[in-house]
């Protein structure tokens, strides 16, 4: 298939698509992949949770990774 007609099928694709979260995914990838990406603005909800985040952390309230797969592993037994 030649990138041609692999770009067409993805424009229609995307022109399908109702799920607004998803439309928003895909164009972020796009703009990593253009010269005028510049800096990616977080939403207010988003800068909400990174500030919870940080908070979380500054106050010793996180896991290592090897607590977290071992989290993991015992809820997937479940």
């Amino acid at each position: 298939m030649s990138i041609t007609v692999l770009k067409e099928k993805v424009i229609d694709g995307i022109r399908k698509l109702e799920n607004e979260n998803l439309v928003s995914e895909i164009y972020a990838l796009l703009q990593l992949e253009s010269d005028e990406a510049g800096v990616y603005e977080l939403s207010a909800e988003q800068l909400t949770v990174v500030g919870e985040a940080q908070a979380q952390y500054k106050a010793g309230q996180y896991m290592t990774d090897e607590e977290a797969q071992k989290d993991f592993e015992e809820w997937r037994k479940k």
